[in-house]
């Protein structure tokens, strides 16, 4: 069987050949280049390591269309002239302990965190077990926003016993931002 030479421009803008067999997955390029990226065996990008979960690579055609990892090399119709591309995408599907700020009109200098949950995915979210719909989302500069619409009013209610204090929500806005994810190989910078 025949190889294919991918050329791949890497996450640090260097540009690689890749030699792969014909019927190697796009997903089998990918696992290629970010082993090359890493200097590592298992394909892991060291940069993201900590934030591993929060970022996805995926490749990119010339034309900026996303290749699917299941398909063949060849069903792109690649070679020497064409050029991919790696990209780090911002994955925020997944679930997350959240924090509400409650301002009780009973005492107005007190504030309570109210704790809950939120998952997301591709194109739903559920707060406190509430599900919702998304009604749109957008990514500019590095944010994503996403539009949540709910079934029924997700209510958070105070946790104090004299507080009658709450907050009814039909919709929401979620904005997720990204970050350097290079910076951020030491905890304690992310608190700074």
């Amino acid at each position: 069987m025949d190889n294919l030479i991918v050329q791949v421009r890497k996450l640090d803008g260097e540009a690689v050949l890749c030699c792969m067999a014909r019927d190697s997955t796009v997903a089998d390029l990918l696992q290629e280049v970010l082993r090359q990226q890493s200097g590592g065996e298992d394909g892991s990008y060291l940069e993201a390591k900590m934030h591993r979960a929060q970022v996805e690579a995926m490749l990119l055609t010339e034309n900026g269309y996303v290749m699917l990892g299941h398909l063949r090399l060849s069903d792109y119709d690649l070679g020497e002239d064409n050029m991919v591309t790696v990209v780090m995408k911002m994955r925020f599907q997944g679930s997350y302990s959240c924090w509400l700020a409650l301002d009780h009109a009973e005492a107005p200098h007190h504030v309570e965190h109210i704790k809950f949950n939120l998952e997301i995915t591709e194109d739903a979210v559920c707060i406190n077990g509430i599900p919702g719909v998304i009604g749109r989302k957008v990514d500019v500069a590095g944010e994503t926003e996403v539009e949540a619409k709910f079934s029924e009013a997700v209510v958070f209610k105070s946790d104090r016993p004299w507080s009658k204090s709450q907050v009814r929500a039909t919709a929401c806005i979620i904005s997720m931002r990204s970050a350097d994810y290079k910076k951020l190989t030491n905890p304690g910078e992310a608190l700074w």
